[in-house]
């Protein structure tokens, strides 16, 4: 086990390889999931005014930790011989968008706010999930460094606000929400692939899914037949299904709370 500064430089760490399901990143996760289902619990009902505050200060909280790494990072890029990181540090990832649409969700009004629960809700609950239990910038910094703590707080807020969101009732899901969460997500494509295909970065993870198991050959293998195109669109498409992971079930357990109502006034009525 190596013992590391807290702002240590990726490029410094000697002898690290990878903290992915690390004893320090699995005790995250059981306190991340602990913390949720309280959260959970407590937040039912709350008065919508205090959901708003909630998304407000975690869309503040986000973009400052959000700029601090990018200029730390930066920072030790520049200093030791390099340039800012235009491949891979810029903000336009999909996780990226809990910025920019907690910051619209919190303080906008009106359909752009409620695109931005929408895409909040869903598809950035799912890759906050995703990216929990298995985050890729752990392979460039350990958990107990503030380039892990970047990655795993950062996603764990995707999570925490769609859960808010959704056990509180701020936010109600319905089918449509599954083409209406891609809004955001088209949004950013037309910056990132333009960047993508130029600079052959991977942002979106649409260009070829650097670092993600078996996606990642697939992407090398439609690239080799000259497919890296369908690569992008299906993965573009492929969060769709991410959306109606959570559209679906919260439907169906609306659609069984209305049967319980429904059968518990017919009970009434009867003993009327």
């Amino acid at each position: 086990m190596f013992l590391y500064g807290f702002f240590e430089y990726k490029y410094d760490l000697v002898g690290f390889e990878s903290d992915i399901f690390s004893l320090s990143h699995i005790i995250f996760l059981i306190i991340a999931f602990v913390s949720l289902g309280f959260v959970a619990y407590f937040v039912r009902g709350a008065k919508k005014k205090n959901v708003e505050i909630f998304i407000r200060v975690l869309a503040i909280f986000v973009t400052v930790l959000e700029v601090a790494k990018v200029s730390w990072e930066s920072y030790f890029d520049i200093t030791r011989g390099g340039s800012f990181n235009f491949f891979g540090i810029a903000p336009i990832y999909t996780c990226s968008l809990l910025i920019y649409c907690s910051l619209i969700a919190g303080f906008g009004k009106g359909k752009a706010k409620d695109i931005c629960l929408s895409w909040l809700c869903t598809i950035g609950m799912m890759t906050g999930l995703i990216t929990l239990f298995y985050p890729t910038g752990l392979n460039w910094y350990p958990v107990l460094t503030f380039g892990g703590m970047h990655t795993l707080l950062f996603h764990y807020g995707l999570v925490l606000c769609a859960v808010v969101s959704l056990a509180s009732g701020y936010k109600e899901l319905k089918w449509k929400d599954i083409l209406i969460s891609m809004i955001p997500m088209l949004a950013l494509a037309l910056i990132a692939i333009p960047v993508d295909y130029a600079l052959k970065s991977d942002y979106m993870q649409i260009y070829d899914a650097a670092g993600v198991p078996v996606i990642q050959d697939f992407a090398n293998l439609l690239a080799t037949h000259g497919l890296r195109w369908l690569f992008t669109i299906l993965m573009l498409s492929s969060y769709m299904i991410l959306s109606s992971m959570v559209v679906a079930p919260y439907r169906l357990v609306t659609l069984l709370k209305m049967k319980s109502l429904k059968k518990k006034e017919v009970n009434v009525k009867v003993t009327e």
